[in-house]
């Protein structure tokens, strides 16, 4: 339910029109509140039949006028007293509440019921700590079996510190998400609570200084960072991880915050000194940011430097790279298969750029996850050459081997080696190669995806080749073309 509006109606009197545009919402709500129907019995019990049923709530009041904000609370509480302070939403599993500050959240606390497991707050402004604790209080004493939580904390270390210690007072919570977190002894309480298992910080501020020796984490499995490299490179020198499986990794950097490559395999090189060689495997890494082209701070780069001190997690599952427009990297035939051959348990390799490499990828790579990769079920590669017949290696399936199980290949762009626009010859004969290799694919997926294309340009859409993957640049489209003809060969 993403608003208390529909439950409202049910107590509207019967004078009283349902509110339309434009009639102020907070002008209808005034009147429910007048009316107090909710004495009427009748009325009453219909309401709570209704109010019985509801297992999901979403309220947002962020973009209310403070008139429209102040009827709704007002109404709450005209009904949670009626209720005798109970909430009226027995069956309750999922709260999300946007709010301007805790002390709002606080009028919905009666709602909190034994049966929530999932709870969401969000607010414009955090200057009241005692209410947002005071919140979590009775939301622990109600609701004792909360398994997931993401709320905003504080910004001063104090509050910072009295708030995690209420979010590990949760004995049954399995993931927290906060919005930041500026001390490292908060992110030690957080992750060392027994019963957490997976942890996501929005933001991990300013410089931290490493513990010696580090402490260990023992059953955390997820983990989700976002921040500078600095950083995270001195959590990941404080701390050994021995049963992480699952990492997202998002690295940030302006003109006034500058990254280098070295930065980055840095932080990759302390990650993989803090988690176990034996359970992870799932990193997702992200470098988003903004610079002038001319910028030195993150220079051109191959993916094999970048990967070089992580290609020891030999149990790697699912591996997904992706940068922002004003980064430029590269993959050649020697990072790919030092990739595939060092991580040959690969379900999933996602190669996402915002920017087409200024050099292609030899299609023999395609060749290396065939061979190395036999577990891979989904692929995304950057930038693609067609190989030249005669010239270039192009090695064939091998016979005697069971059929590949890929069904998803994506690739950003497709070229020609000598540079100009793919021909249909070039297209069809990578196509070919392909399907040759990956007999599993998915054609019906890649079919979907051309006539989404054909009815965004009909409907001259503006990014008409807009698919789910990503953009279908005109050689990888024409590729596509052919390997859905020659899936059509193969049904017959």
């Amino acid at each position: 339910m993403s608003e208390l509006l529909p439950l409202w109606q049910l107590l509207a009197p019967q004078n009283v029109r349902i509110h339309r545009w434009p009639e102020p919402e907070s002008e209808y709500l005034k009147k429910i509140i007048s009316a107090r129907e909710y004495e009427d019995p009748e009325r009453w019990n219909r309401f709570l039949w209704h109010t019985a049923h509801i297992r999901e709530l979403d309220l947002d009041l962020t973009s209310d006028s403070e008139e429209h904000r102040e009827a709704q609370l007002l109404l709450l509480q005209d009904i949670l007293k009626h209720n005798g302070g109970k909430s009226v939403l027995p069956a309750l599993c999922r709260i999300e509440w946007l709010g301007r500050s805790p002390a709002d959240a606080c009028v919905f606390a009666p709602l909190f019921v034994a049966s929530l497991r999932i709870a969401t707050f969000r607010f414009d402004y955090m200057d009241d700590c005692p209410a947002i604790l005071t919140l979590l209080r009775r939301l622990r004493e109600s609701s004792p079996f909360l398994a997931d939580i993401t709320t905003d904390l504080g910004y001063t270390p104090e509050a910072e510190s009295s708030l995690v210690q209420e979010l590990t007072a949760f004995d049954h919570l399995r993931g927290v998400t906060v919005n930041h977190l500026s001390q490292l002894s908060a992110f030690r309480d957080l992750v060392t609570k027994s019963n957490i298992a997976s942890v996501d910080v929005s933001e991990v501020d300013d410089p931290w200084l490493a513990l010696s020796p580090p402490f260990a984490v023992h059953n955390l499995r997820e983990l989700s960072l976002w921040g500078q490299s600095g950083p995270l490179i001195s959590l990941f020198q404080s701390v050994r991880f021995q049963a992480l499986t699952h990492a997202k990794l998002s690295v940030f950097f302006s003109p006034e915050i500058h990254l280098t490559v070295g930065d980055v395999i840095s932080l990759l090189a302390s990650f993989c000194t803090a988690v176990s060689l034996s359970s992870f495997q799932n990193l997702e890494l992200a470098i988003h940011g903004f610079s002038d082209r001319d910028d030195p701070s993150m220079d051109e780069f191959e993916l094999g430097d970048l990967v070089a001190p992580i290609l020891p997690l030999r149990e790697m599952r699912s591996f997904c790279f992706s940068t922002t427009e004003t980064i430029y990297w590269s993959a050649d035939d020697a990072d790919i298969r030092t990739l595939v051959q060092a991580w040959s348990k690969l379900e999933e390799l996602i190669l996402e750029c915002a920017t087409l490499p200024p050099r292609p990828t030899p299609s023999i790579a395609l060749h290396h996850l065939y061979r190395y990769c036999p577990s891979l079920r989904q692929a995304v590669l950057p930038l693609i050459s067609c190989p030249i017949v005669g010239v270039d290696s192009i090695p064939a399936p091998a016979s005697d081997r069971a059929p590949h199980g890929l069904s998803y290949l994506y690739v950003h762009g497709c070229v020609p080696a000598h540079g100009a626009d793919l021909s249909d010859a070039e297209a069809e004969g990578l196509a070919r190669y392909i399907m040759d290799l990956f007999s599993g694919l998915d054609i019906e997926e890649y079919r979907c995806a051309l006539d989404e294309c054909e009815r965004a340009r009909a409907h001259h859409v503006e990014g008409a080749f807009d698919t789910a993957a990503g953009e279908l640049e005109p050689g990888w489209q024409k590729v596509v073309q052919f390997m859905c003809s020659i899936g059509v060969g193969n049904d017959l």
